[in-house]
């Protein structure tokens, strides 16, 4: 299953275990209803929601 809003906005809570430079942050800082950020990879972008 591609990584996408759809995709992170079905889940229930989004890992992140492995730093990648491939992946779109930002993204799952904005879809992601809940994240477990286990290497501090959002640390360097703005936290935003979006509004459903």
């Amino acid at each position: 299953m591609p990584l996408g809003a759809d995709t992170l906005a079905a889940a229930d809570c989004a890992i992140i275990v492995t730093d990648h430079s491939t992946v779109d942050y930002e993204l799952v800082a904005r879809h992601a209803r809940a994240v477990v950020d286990t290497r501090n990879a959002l640390a360097r972008i703005p936290q935003r929601r979006d509004d459903r």
